[in-house]
């Protein structure tokens, strides 16, 4: 039996029942008529009430968060054995028909990650019930370990196949596919990773996206797009027998990626030398007329491209969807091939070959390129992304004078741009981001707005590696500076904020410790007004249960940003702290109940959660606007402990943890 599964935590998105109504209507009438199976849905609150034919069931394990309750899918006995699953994230969005993945029976399949060449992406997933059940049991057997990446990291390790080899063409990434304007043409599941989420998208979007919406027949007819040609230009290009590009191994030499946005008219000093450099497009021929030897790298299908080939260029790299007339001329030069990751395709290629993707442009593919190239320097000169007056490019480039013009604003500077410019600076970030995590070093030269965007991005990234976030004054700045200096700066880091209210210092905290995975505690819940935490005097216990509601929305909205990298438990702190496993956290931040008894119950709870050399901190020691109780709790635990007490800016106070102390404790 086919059982096609989605899990809805937390409500997800606060649209969680709307959004597993609209996958199940769209997964049934793209299935074969009588739908061979069950849609469940696995949630943490059954007494939702979802559209019928959706069967509702409990989360196999109740204390996992967010992504990592898809690791428990795979627990033996969930599912009768050698029934077929397949997963879809509750985003996704069905465009076509699906009765190859329904009747897909080969091993485990996930999405290759459309931004890590070599990872996998777990929007879908597809495996026979009965034969992966040591993805869980090993994560259960490692006490469930909050791993970098969630669980398609974890998964990675029992190397899964890759869906988009075994069905060709039938899944699209949203963002990295470019699909704004339009599903691409064959495509069966759109995936929605990061955001607009499908409800935040107008478009092509809404009228799939609902119950009862279109089919990809009548997307044809909205979004008339036509990639027939784009599919006969590669097969031409095979048929040519030009060297095809290769991954090869990591090597020493930089590499210098130009392309042709106006500040490359103010001279040859703004190319950074490097053995090999890599003109795109018509920057190309600048460059020669300059004096520097290149390599020509050409993307763009358009015939007129021919008219920017450039046959003096030391050698040639060509996407096969280019014209036939651009790769003519070119049977006797050095010339590489290589197959942008358009549907369609893979299927043309064998199993083993490159698909490069990573963006939108020529520069994007460009740098994803350099990396399966060997290279891990990668220079970029000459990529703008923004006009200078009303220059677009540091040569005429007639192609691009219509083109709309907006305007984008990055640190307080104002751009004028193309759209497709400010896509290629929004994408870069990822690209980029992506190709770091995979040791490449990316250095921007030049100016405008994509230099801009990545001169903010290594801003950022300086500061956090100095543990230094920016003085903006605030409280909160304080304290989440306090922390980020005493944390390690080589390795990824693993805390718990206890009390986090609306989220501004655990803003601070994700903004600028980039290696951060921050677990966000808070009940946001009314208190007894009788109770130790009411008499403290914190104002906080006084909040009416709609106060906290739109604090807790608040504080959802301040760390958006990094939706990867933090997990909220909506609960009590003790509650919370059973649901991480002892030893795992280099810190603990403990900011919530200011009662003697409530502080000294969260440093007992939370204390077996710090790693050996685990820091144990808080706010509000000895704040003389209150009668807390935090200074006595705090003062009583040292003094049994032996510990060592630092203090802070804003009250806040420190202890480092030893095994002597894990003894005393």
């Amino acid at each position: 039996m086919l059982n096609v599964v989605t899990v809805n935590w937390r409500n997800y998105q606060g649209m969680g029942v709307k959004y597993t109504d609209i996958l199940f209507d769209s997964v049934r009438r793209n299935l074969p008529e009588g739908f061979p199976g069950r849609f469940i849905v696995f949630t943490d609150d059954t007494s939702e009430e979802y559209a019928p034919g959706i069967e509702v069931r409990e989360l196999p394990v109740n204390h996992l968060h967010g992504w990592f309750n898809k690791l428990a899918l795979f627990k033996d006995g969930l599912f009768p054995d050698g029934d077929r699953v397949v997963f879809f994230d509750l985003d996704t969005v069905i465009t076509g028909k699906l009765d190859d993945l329904a009747a897909y029976d080969g091993p485990l399949a996930l999405l290759r990650d459309y931004y890590r060449p070599f990872g996998r992406q777990s929007s879908v997933m597809a495996w026979e019930a009965g034969k992966h059940g040591a993805i869980w049991s090993l994560y259960v057997d490692e006490s469930y370990p909050l791993v970098m990446g969630g669980d398609q990291s974890w998964i990675e390790g029992f190397e899964p196949a890759i869906l988009q080899d075994i069905f060709p063409g039938m899944f699209a990434s949203y963002k990295a596919d470019h699909c704004q304007s339009g599903p691409r043409k064959g495509a069966s599941v759109i995936v929605f990773h990061g955001h607009p989420r499908p409800h935040e998208c107008g478009g092509w979007v809404k009228h799939v996206w609902t119950v009862g919406g279109g089919t990809s027949a009548m997307l044809e007819s909205v979004c008339n797009t036509e990639p027939s040609r784009i599919l006969e230009n590669v097969k031409s290009a095979l048929s040519r027998g030009f060297r095809e590009l290769r991954y090869l191994p990591a090597g020493k030499n930089d590499v210098v990626i130009v392309g042709g946005g106006p500040s490359l008219a103010e001279g040859i000093d703004r190319i950074p030398y490097a053995r090999e450099v890599i003109g795109l497009n018509a920057a190309a021929s600048w460059l020669i007329d300059n004096g520097v030897p290149c390599w020509q790298m050409i993307l763009d299908a358009r015939p007129e491209m021919f008219g920017m080939l450039d046959l003096r260029a030391s050698a040639h790299i060509i996407a096969s969807q280019c014209d036939p007339r651009v790769l003519e001329p070119l049977s006797k030069t050095t010339t590489t091939i290589y197959h942008s990751n358009t549907p369609g395709v893979a299927e043309l290629l064998p199993k083993d070959t490159p698909l490069i993707g990573g963006g939108s442009t020529v520069g994007l593919q460009a740098m994803v390129l350099a990396y399966v190239l060997g290279f891990r320097k990668i220079h970029l000169a000459g990529m703008d992304s923004s006009y200078r007056g009303n220059e677009g490019h540091a040569y005429p480039q007639p192609l691009n004078d219509a083109d709309e013009r907006i305007e984008v604003i990055v640190a307080g500077q104002k751009f004028i741009a193309a759209p497709w410019m400010a896509q290629q600076a929004q994408e870069f970030q990822e690209v980029a981001a992506s190709l770091a995590n995979q040791g490449c070093e990316i250095i921007v030269h030049g100016d405008g707005l994509l230099p801009a965007v990545a001169k903010e991005l290594a801003r950022k990234h300086s500061l956090a590696e100095q543990g230094i976030i920016e003085p903006d004054g605030s409280p909160a700045c304080q304290r989440a500076t306090e922390i980020a200096k005493r944390m390690p700066r080589s390795r990824t880091i693993y805390g718990a904020e206890i009390g986090v209210f609306r989220g501004h210092m655990s803003r601070r905290l994700l903004a600028y410790m980039p290696s951060l995975n921050l677990f966000m505690v808070d009940s946001w819940e009314a208190h007894d007004q009788t109770g130790d935490y009411a008499m403290s005097g914190d104002f906080h216990a006084g909040l009416s249960a709609e106060q906290q509601e739109g604090f807790a929305q608040e504080a959802a909205g301040n760390v958006a940003f990094a939706e990867s990298r933090r997990m909220i438990f909506r609960e009590p702190s003790d509650k919370a702290a059973h649901r991480i496993g002892d030893g795992k956290l280099d810190f603990v931040f403990i900011d919530a109940d200011h009662s003697y008894q409530g502080c000294l119950s969260d440093i007992e709870a939370w204390l077996p959660k710090l790693k050996p050399d685990g820091l144990l901190c808080g706010h509000d020691y000895d704040n003389p606007e209150y009668d807390f109780g935090v200074k006595r709790a705090v003062d009583e635990f040292i003094a049994r402990t032996g510990m060592t007490l630092e203090l802070g800016a804003n009250y806040t106070w420190f202890a480092r943890l030893n095994s002597a102390v894990k003894l005393a404790a």
